[in-house]
Formats: structure tokens, C-alpha cells, sequence
């Protein structure tokens, strides 16, 4: 593998039955494995079927390279990562555990490494601040929320009622901004809830819609399949499909602008049957390091 772009293919899904055993002979450089600053490290699962080496492999190389998790945390939660993608007994678990713990450390290791050497701006950090403007444009936008569209639109209806609350005080704090207004606003809508009512009768405090992509597109993304956005307005009371489309469509024109000025490509069919997408590129998204200045 390379040192510093490593990647897993993956397989299709399934649950597998692994029981324990004596994995066979998985040493040496021609099994596979990585190189690391104490010596080698052979690709764990040697006794695993090939497909369901490679899921599990995967799986743990979308964790190291998504940019979403702790270091410590991954370490700590091989177990769980195991079991998600295979059906294990005790025996074949504890192997596999003791074995991804080195390849799982070196992984990290090289990732940071290829994240210090970074110059300029990468895709994510550009993808990051277009998604900053885009709550500045009262659009919610959510990166890794879940693990299906309906999770994401879960996530993105409790995030609408935090940013309608900040939309409210920076209303209000523009208008106002004296003591008696802030009050009067402190005394207002309840803090997470959004004042829904506002905004031309709106449930949703002035909040358009939203933006995001999910633990699924995630994982493409990191293998170099490109990512898919999902885009939408929040439903109004009494409000008929065609007049919700008009307005999700906007959502869905706004982003791709925004996206487009931040250096970010979308191909997009102009519907919302289908969801914008990042053609694919290279997945850096940072946990050690900042991003370069604007």
C-alpha cells in the first residue's frame, strides 16, 4: 500500500460468520501490510475470507481518513468496528482486535504525517467554507450526519431550530440592541426551538432549508467515488408539493453557486430528484492542522 494514500477496496455488504482458530501464516511483506517506524506490520485478518478482509479493512481506513473521529476513540472502538462488519465469536474477535491495533496506529500515523506536509488549500477545506457560507445564507449544512437521508433531515430540522435562534438575535440585536430589547428578547422563544413565526408565517424562523451528506456518502467520498449533497426547504404548514420543489430548488441553486465561488465543481441535473454531486477527489479532511487564510 502506499504510504500515504492508503485505501482498501471495497467489498459489498454482508454480515459474515468468523470463528476463532489458527489464523494462517499472514507474516512478512508478501501477505501485505505497511512498513512502520518499528519494523513491519503485517494486513491483519490473514485468516479472513478475502471479501471480508477487504470490508472490514475498508471500514477502518473510512474511519482513519473520513476526518471525523478521535484518534483514541478509533483505537478504542476496534471491537465495535469489527462486530458492525462481521459476525465473530470471542476468539476471532480478540485476534482480530490485537491485530488492527498496530496496522489501525500506523494508518493514523501516516495520515497525520500526509496532513503536516500539506501546502494550500484541499477540497475539504474548501467544501468547509462553503458550507460556513451557506449558514451564513440561513441554509443548515451538515457534514457526516448519520447514516441515511432521513437521519440527516433528523439532524437538519434540530440544527434549524438553533440557527432561527441565532437569526433572531442577530435581528434583534441589530434592530435593538439595548438593554431592554435584549429582554425582551431573552424572554422570547424558548433557546433550540427557533421563534417560528417570524419569517412570513415560516415554522422555521427564517431558516431556507438545507444541505448535507451523510456516513454512506462519506465513505464513497473517501474512496475517490466523489460526494453526493442532499439539498431541500423544511416543509410549511398547508404547503403543496409544487411550491416546496420551488423552494428546494433554491436551496439547491444557492449551494451549487456557493460551492462553485468557494473552487468547489457540482454536477447537478437541475431537479430534486437528484442530488448534487462532487465529482471525486482527493479526501483530506484535516484534524491536526488548520487550513491556510482565505
Amino acid at each position: 500500500m502506499p504510504d500515504d494514500e492508503t485505501t482498501v477496496e471495497g467489498a459489498a455488504h454482508a454480515v459474515h460468520t468468523v470463528h476463532g482458530g489458527s489464523p494462517r501464516d499472514g507474516s512478512g511483506p508478501g501477505a501485505g501490510g505497511l512498513e512502520g517506524p518499528d519494523g513491519w506490520i503485517p494486513l491483519p485478518g490473514a485468516a479472513l475470507d478475502p471479501a471480508d478482509r477487504a470490508y472490514l479493512l475498508d471500514a477502518l481506513t473510512v474511519q482513519v481518513r473520513g476526518g471525523f473521529r478521535e484518534d483514541d476513540l478509533i483505537l478504542a472502538e476496534l471491537d465495535d468496528l469489527v462486530m458492525s462488519a462481521l459476525d465473530v465469536d470471542d476468539a476471532a474477535l480478540a485476534r482480530l482486535v490485537a491485530e488492527l491495533v498496530p496496522y489501525a496506529r500506523e494508518l493514523l500515523r501516516r495520515e497525520r504525517a500526509a496532513e503536516e506536509s500539506l501546502e494550500g488549500a484541499t477540497a475539504n477545506d474548501l467544501i468547509d467554507r462553503a458550507f460556513a457560507e451557506l449558514r451564513a445564507e440561513r441554509i443548515v449544512a451538515l457534514q457526516n450526519a448519520g447514516l441515511t437521508i432521513s437521519d440527516c433531515w433528523s439532524d437538519a430540522e434540530e440544527e434549524a431550530g438553533v440557527l432561527a435562534d441565532e437569526i433572531r438575535d442577530a435581528e434583534e440585536e441589530a434592530s435593538w440592541g439595548d438593554g431592554d430589547a435584549a429582554a425582551e428578547r431573552d424572554g422570547g422563544a424558548e433557546d433550540g426551538k427557533g421563534d417560528f413565526g417570524d419569517e412570513g408565517g415560516s415554522r422555521w424562523g427564517g431558516v431556507r432549508g438545507a444541505v448535507f451528506y451523510h456516513g454512506q456518502d462519506l465513505a464513497r467520498a473517501v474512496r475517490g467515488e466523489g460526494l453526493y449533497l442532499g439539498f431541500g426547504a423544511f416543509a410549511e404548514d398547508g404547503e403543496d408539493a409544487a411550491d416546496m420543489a420551488v423552494r428546494s430548488l433554491a436551496v439547491a441553486r444557492t449551494a451549487v453557486d456557493v460551492l462553485a465561488r468557494h473552487g468547489v465543481p457540482v454536477e447537478w441535473d437541475g431537479t430534486v430528484e437528484q442530488r448534487l454531486f462532487v465529482p471525486p477527489f482527493n479526501w483530506r479532511r484535516r484534524r491536526w492542522t488548520r487550513p491556510p487564510a482565505n
